[in-house]
């Protein structure tokens, strides 16, 4: 369901996007556990602000992830909003990426069988 509320279904593979790094962790520890992937076809992405320090951001998430800093791709800083400061212990925005479009189509399917169930479970009850 995570991934069917935040993850990207115009790409072929795996797209999970968010800021909330106990989302993300949640989100691939899930990926990991639920299917057999290839650890070193992970690719991280991060966007981060102008105060920012690049490289304890990455170590911030290779750490947590469990993803060596060899899977990240280039880091993108936004170049907007330089004289505000934005949220603290905000740690940027970042993608994890996983390119296998037939676990992406089974998951997307999960997450429509199980909204499904809710709707006629909703329906039922406002009918009984």
């Amino acid at each position: 369901m995570l991934y069917w509320a935040e993850g990207s279904k115009t790409i072929p593979g795996l797209k999970f996007t968010n800021t909330d790094p106990v989302l993300i962790k949640m989100y691939l520890t899930m990926v990991r556990s639920c299917y057999p992937i290839d650890e070193k076809r992970i690719k991280i992405g991060l966007r981060i602000r102008h105060y920012h320090k690049p490289n304890g951001i990455l170590n911030f998430w290779s750490n947590l992830l469990d993803v060596p800093v060899s899977q990240f791709w280039k880091i993108h800083v936004k170049k907007r909003s330089v004289q505000k400061r934005f949220r603290k212990n905000f740690q940027g925005i970042c993608f994890v990426y996983y390119p296998s479009a037939a676990i992406q189509r089974e998951v997307l399917a999960l997450g429509q069988l199980i909204a499904q169930g809710i709707d006629n479970d909703l329906l039922s009850s406002f009918n009984g």
